[in-house]
């Protein structure tokens, strides 16, 4: 008699977002020993930076590829990922040229948050039900995704009035007393969005750590 295939959980995005963890603290502990290119990084801003790339980028692509996810959430998703795709590729080469300006970031966040209004206007609602729970924690998630661009708007116009317009060499918000204001409502929007990032993760489990026979889990 065949025994059935044992399973495990998909663990490949927990993988991912300690890998960045990693990531930004080596970039912190770097700007700490020489700020000259992008200035000290204070902890608070690092935090903020880990938050918006595991969850802009890696949370929000691990529910477009979820077949647990509604497809019309997932059209969503893969917008709003599209969006900050572009202003990757347009943003990393106008830093390295330092030509890029926090302006360009603040249009950005608010046309993406108006791309997301206007194409979840379109999706159908979720379904009742224990086995859509996924679907709705995606979309609910979109509404944290666009609280958290809004803020990383303003951030970036407090940024750019402490700095007077001059972000040559300064990239990040560090501990200097023109940047406390910044670092006050960061440090108020990172304890919020890191427990409602918890949130996510367990109430989305189904689609972020699924559940997958183990030779396909392996392979």
């Amino acid at each position: 008699m065949q025994t059935a295939l044992p399973f495990k959980r998909d663990w490949r995005l927990a993988w991912s977002l300690g890998g960045l963890g990693v990531l930004i603290a080596a970039l912190f502990w770097r700007q700490h020993l020489d700020s000259r290119l992008g200035g000290e990084l204070s902890p608070a801003k690092a935090l903020w930076l880990g938050y918006a790339l595991g969850a802009w980028f890696l949370v929000a692509f691990t529910f477009y590829r979820s077949p647990r996810v509604a497809p019309a959430l997932r059209r969503v998703y893969g917008a709003h990922l599209l969006s900050f795709a572009v202003r990757a590729a347009v943003e990393l080469p106008l830093m390295a040229f330092r030509a890029w300006i926090p302006p360009y970031g603040m249009v950005h966040d608010l046309f993406t948050a108006a791309v997301i209004t206007l194409l979840l206007r379109s999706a159908p609602p979720d379904k009742a039900g224990p086995g859509e729970t996924a679907s709705r924690t995606a979309r609910r998630f979109l509404t944290s995704i666009r609280l958290g661009i809004l803020c990383d708007g303003l951030f970036a116009w407090l940024f750019y009035q402490a700095v007077r317009g001059d972000t040559r060499t300064t990239w990040f918000a560090g501990s200097a007393p023109e940047f406390a204001l910044i670092n006050t409502l960061t440090w108020t929007v990172v304890v919020a969005a890191y427990l409602d990032l918890a949130r996510v993760l367990r109430e989305g489990r189904e689609a972020l750590f699924p559940i997958l026979p183990r030779e396909r889990a392996d392979g």
